[in-house]
């Protein structure tokens, strides 16, 4: 199995991929052969129907990888520990940044964010949830590119 999924994994993945994407589609197309979408109302266009199947379509397949994910690294975890115990101290770090984050957040009470959550209904925890994910990311990309600046430059100096 896994020697199939290396050799035809990607394969796989954009023909089913692209398959439902068509499938997508085409279901569309007849969901609103008879009606236009700019003319629907709000309301109308919050009962239809006619994307579901794209929504779940992508759930599932955002289900599959996160299964295939778990399922690859445990069996990566117990064939090769030495390699997973990087995997594991970047995540342990990665994880300590973002509960640093989400300690250290506090939730909006003024401006146009407040606003906006008093509207969706964010509440305090989901909003130092927010800003510590975004928080996380930029600190992670910031990395990455210092990273990348610093391997660019000893490879000149080489």
């Amino acid at each position: 199995m896994y020697k199939f999924l290396i050799s035809k994994g990607q394969t796989l993945a954009f023909v089913l991929g692209a398959g439902l994407s068509i499938l997508f589609a085409v279901l569309i197309y007849l969901g609103v052969k008879d009606r236009s979408l700019a003319e629907m109302s709000i309301d109308s266009l919050k009962e239809t129907t006619i994307f579901d199947f794209g929504i779940k379509a992508a759930l599932a397949l955002i289900g599959l990888a996160i299964l295939a994910l778990l399922i690859f690294g445990i069996i990566s975890l117990f064939t090769n520990f030495k390699g997973a115990i990087k995997l594991l101290i970047g995540l342990a770090i990665i994880v300590g940044l973002f509960f640093l984050f989400y300690t250290i957040s506090v939730p909006e009470e003024s401006g146009i964010l407040a606003r906006l959550a008093d509207e969706f209904a964010i509440t305090d925890n989901i909003s130092k949830f927010i800003s510590a994910g975004i928080k996380t990311t930029l600190t992670l990309l910031g990395l990455a590119l210092v990273i990348w600046l610093f391997s660019e430059l000893r490879n000149a100096l080489k």
